[in-house]
């Protein structure tokens, strides 16, 4: 389980927990995305929920008991790390007001960066992301292979942008991706949104 490696790690940097808030790596320790704190001891961890928390019990791959809802993030700490001395926190993303505002209510604490042990541990791929990671670059190619097919002079942008999504929704991909276009600095071609006459050097995919 990922939280649990995320618990060795956190006992080796020798805290006594963490406090995670970041929705992607929420995300990868639990399953879903809504707006959250993930509170992390050696012992045990719990995912506060500030919103969303019908979504979030839908989505979550943890259990049901491990999870409630909370905005506050003074009862957080009140709840859940009593006792605890030395928390690590994602402090290269975490916002200034925010960071003064969780030392104001933690006084007797001590914070470091949890930042690190994360990435150490999602950087190691586990064979199931590598399966996911190449089925998402097939969608994308299959774009890409749709615009070497349907791109010619004269196509409108909203052409070629159904061909693409079209071909990446065929193989699972869930249709966004952007597109950029020099002609956009055009003030006759933005008065046209969606039907822009493309020239072939001037279009790019990403």
């Amino acid at each position: 389980m990922r939280i649990e490696s995320l618990q060795k790690r956190i006992i080796t940097a020798g805290l006594d927990g963490g406090l995670l808030f970041y929705s992607r790596d929420i995300f990868y320790y639990t399953g879903t995305a809504q707006p959250a704190w993930l509170a992390v001891r050696p012992d045990d961890y719990f995912l506060f929920i500030r919103s969303g928390f019908n979504f979030a019990s839908q989505e979550v791959c943890i259990e049901q008991t491990k999870m409630g809802q909370e905005r506050k993030i003074e009862k957080i700490f009140a709840n859940f790390f009593q006792t605890s001395k030395k928390i690590g926190i994602q402090m290269d993303i975490l916002p200034a007001n925010q960071y003064l505002k969780i030392k104001q209510i933690f006084k007797q604490g001590e914070f470091t960066d949890i930042s690190p042990l994360i990435l150490e541990q999602r950087k190691i791929k586990e064979p199931q992301e590598v399966k996911k990671i190449k089925q998402a670059c097939q969608a994308v190619h299959a774009g890409h292979e749709a615009v070497l097919e349907a791109l010619t002079a004269g196509i409108t942008e909203l052409e070629l942008a159904a061909a693409i999504e079209n071909a990446q929704r065929l193989a699972g991909h869930e249709g966004a991706f952007f597109s950029g276009c020099r002609i956009f600095s055009c003030p006759e071609a933005r008065s046209h949104p969606g039907l822009i006459f493309l020239k072939l050097a001037e279009y790019s995919i990403h």
